[in-house]
């Protein structure tokens, strides 16, 4: 199993991030705390003020994700994870992981992913496909159909 990130705004960027955040041993558990506290922070977003949206969009690339880890709570979410902001920050200011996701982004958008989540077995996107559900029945339909 690997987990591709589509990054799609500034704040898909932070998150994806700050999931990559720390050594590789720390990415599943850093992308799951995330994801479970997906709507929770999400809701600021439609809750924040033009101030806090302009800060989001001004100012240098980390300036940027930081007002965005302040307001979504981020810094938070990392303490948790036995992170300081420091090491968060770190993270924040990794330009060569951002350009990994910019490829990560580019590679998605070129196989046809339009949402998230979505999957691909043996590089194979599996169109219209986007739930546990869904992936299941394909699995278990290929596994069937194996010698």
């Amino acid at each position: 199993v690997e987990i591709r990130h589509l990054v799609r705004d500034p704040i898909d960027l932070t998150v994806a991030m700050l999931t990559n955040c720390g050594p590789a041993s720390k990415f599943l558990q850093n992308h799951t705390i995330f994801l479970r506290r997906q709507e929770s922070w999400l809701a600021r977003a439609s809750a924040s003020s033009p101030a806090q949206a302009a800060r989001w969009s001004t100012g240098s690339s980390l300036e940027r994700r930081r007002a965005i880890a302040d307001d979504f709570g981020f810094y938070q979410i990392m303490q948790a994870r036995g992170y300081n902001r420091i090491a968060v920050d770190r993270c924040l200011a990794d330009e060569a992981m951002g350009r990994k996701l910019a490829d990560q982004t580019n590679e998605a958008m070129r196989v046809g992913v339009q949402g998230t989540p979505s999957f691909m077995v043996n590089e194979e996107l599996l169109a219209e496909t986007h739930d546990w559900t869904g992936l299941q029945a394909i699995l278990k339909t290929r596994i069937a159909a194996l010698p």
